[in-house]
């Protein structure tokens, strides 16, 4: 079966999205805590920020590589941030994702924004 010139264009608009998720993903973004700093938020971070907090750390290091005093609510609200970041980051991909799909014409296909 032969694909049409938009289906195919599609196909290569969403794996282009996917791959830049997947570099966002792992380009450790700076997140806003909230608390007057920002950390790395990348996969691999939240997961060490888990562990800080899991350990009881009484330091985060920040992106800006200086060390602040947290409590217990504090690493519950940077993780969260970081989720939050992540969240926001895949809600957008689903948004372009089904703009993408739903465009009916290559023109209202290269007409959309596929920043994340």
């Amino acid at each position: 079966m032969k694909r049409t010139p938009l289906e195919l264009e599609k196909l290569v608009a969403l794996r282009d999205l996917n791959r830049r998720l997947n570099r966002l993903r792992s380009s450790r973004p700076e997140v806003d805590t909230g608390l007057g700093f920002s950390v790395q938020g990348g996969y691999q971070d939240t997961q060490n920020l888990e562990g800080g907090r899991d350990l009881g750390r009484p330091l985060v290091r920040a992106s800006d590589n200086r060390f602040y005093p947290v409590t217990p609510p504090q690493w519950k609200a940077i993780i969260l941030a970081v989720k939050a970041n992540t969240a926001q980051l895949f809600e957008r991909k689903w948004q372009i994702e089904d703009a993408i799909k739903a465009a009916d014409s290559l023109e209202a296909l290269r007409a959309i924004d596929t920043n994340l």
